[in-house]
């Protein structure tokens, strides 16, 4: 006889265009009971009457703007509520620098989707301890909020934490500037790999890919769910948010290998507040 899979009760904070696809997402785990919150309380969703209601949740997901993210999140570690956010979060990181002391014991997740989707797909195992050379980042949106700040708070959290991934963090330079309407950021790492980015809300496609550039001439793209090595091409059936969620369930189902990004965060965003035109 099988045993009965434990339900955990999921809140979803923001109902957006973006909290419409993590709720898509996250109805296809059957062990996930979700409760719907915003901002205008309008059906399928609730209004949050007090924080201490989020307190009951076997996870909180963060959907919404930088401030609400950042306050809900730094509530939620406190009380032990395993949080996941989305990015921007605790971007003013002198306010919240009290949080580095603090010993978390359950999950704290920022939705890192690109390093993460990485991480799956292994490509630190095929770059295989070769020199990385260099590397070209690519993130288009067609919404056309394209001012810098915001460019800034949606991208750029996305782009250190791949150069984090490629264990690249130790940083001797970065140049930002505007071209043709969008960003262009060069990173100079103190091991000299060159990382040059391009991205920005104001193109007519969405696109977003990485290239690395690795010294034995091997060339990786990573382009949504597909691998591109040499113009060989690999495909895998998991979604970014699938990859996300799957870990997810397997860290509350044991209750243990909690990750923290709340350091790492701090990181990317001192680099990040740096930046200026």
């Amino acid at each position: 006889m099988k045993k009965n899979k434990k339900k955990f009760k999921i809140g979803l904070i923001g109902y957006g265009q973006w909290g419409k696809k993590v709720y898509r997402n996250l109805l296809k785990y059957k062990q996930f009971n979700i409760q719907i919150f915003s901002k205008n309380g309008k059906k399928p969703a609730k209004k949050i009457s007090t924080l201490s209601y989020l307190i009951d949740f076997d996870l909180i997901y963060l959907a919404t703007t930088e401030k609400i993210n950042s306050t809900y999140s730094s509530y939620l570690i406190n009380e032990n509520i395993n949080v996941i956010s989305e990015k921007p979060v605790f971007m003013n990181i002198d306010k919240y620098k009290y949080l580095k002391k603090k010993k978390i014991k359950t999950l704290f997740k920022v939705n890192y989707i690109y390093a993460i989707y990485n991480k799956f797909i292994k490509i630190n195992k095929i770059i295989n301890k070769t020199k990385i050379k260099k590397i070209f980042l690519f993130f288009s949106s067609t919404t056309k909020k394209n001012k810098f700040q915001t460019c800034k708070q949606e991208w750029l959290p996305h782009i250190f934490s791949l150069v984090d991934y490629y264990n690249l963090l130790k940083i001797k330079k970065c140049i930002i500037r505007k071209k043709l309407k969008n960003y262009h950021l060069k990173i100079i790492c103190k091991n000299n790999t060159q990382i040059n980015c391009i991205y920005g809300n104001n193109f007519d496609k969405k696109i977003r890919y990485q290239k690395i550039y690795l010294h034995n001439k091997k060339i990786i793209k990573i382009n949504d769910n597909q691998v591109i090595i040499n113009n060989s091409i690999k495909k895998f059936k998991r979604t970014p948010l699938e990859v996300l969620f799957d870990e997810t369930k397997k860290i509350l189902s044991n209750k243990k290998n909690f990750n923290n990004d709340l350091q790492k965060t701090l990181i990317y965003n001192k680099y990040i507040n740096q930046l200026k035109l």
